[in-house]
């Protein structure tokens, strides 16, 4: 019995880590952007893509832990959470231990490892950027898709349109996970990565991450 509690106790720090290191990555995502330009049939598109707070609970899959409503509850959730005090950790607590937690882990991982992956996939470029065209297995509403190979993983980043925002080029990311059974991308348009440019929105410095030789 001992040596169950202790294996559940290493499950349960395991979770606690991987969703404080979660949050901090998506922490460091507010304040960042991304300026991706792609191409198809000699059709240029812009896409400037940020992360909002508004999309937190879905990207985390927050609501998938069916056994944890503390946050329909509780006013502006995710600077409660991160807060860093006794109730903070409280929140914390009690998301890692729903019986549902494992089935956002992989959400988590692919918030962890985003950057990561936009810097240092396929040399700076993904597998495939595609937009959507016809439905593909997918409730998720996109409008663009990437799909990048990582660490040996495949990942996807479902991107939308922000029709909140004043400027028609912007996009939110909407989901993301990591998936190795479905290609999302089957039957949609790919398209040709042109440029890739990482964008501190505090300092506005901008770092060229890719860009297509000519």
């Amino acid at each position: 019995m001992a040596d169950l509690l202790m294996d559940e106790l290493t499950i349960m720090n395991h979770y606690l880590n991987t969703l404080n290191e979660s949050l901090f990555a998506f922490k460091k995502l507010l304040n960042t952007s991304y300026k991706i330009k792609v191409a198809r049939k000699d059709k240029a598109y812009e896409i400037n893509l940020v992360f909002l707070k508004r999309n937190f609970t879905h990207l985390f899959g927050i609501e998938k832990l069916l056994d944890f409503r503390l946050f329909d509850a509780i006013p502006d959730f995710y600077n409660r959470l991160i807060a860093g005090d006794k109730f903070s950790d409280y929140i914390k607590e009690k998301m890692v231990k729903s019986k549902y937690f494992k089935s956002i882990i992989n959400r988590l991982y692919s918030i962890i490892d985003l950057r990561g992956n936009f810097y240092n996939d396929k040399d700076n470029k993904h597998y495939k950027f595609v937009c959507k065209e016809y439905g593909n297995y997918t409730s998720i509403n996109y409008d663009f898709i990437i799909k990048s190979v990582y660490d040996r993983d495949t990942y996807y980043y479902f991107l939308r349109r922000d029709t909140n925002a004043k400027y028609e080029k912007q996009y939110v990311l909407v989901s993301l996970f990591i998936e190795n059974e479905k290609d999302y991308t089957r039957s949609q348009s790919y398209m040709t990565l042109l440029e890739k440019v990482e964008i501190d929105r505090m300092s506005h410095q901008e770092t060229i991450i890719f860009k297509r030789n000519s």
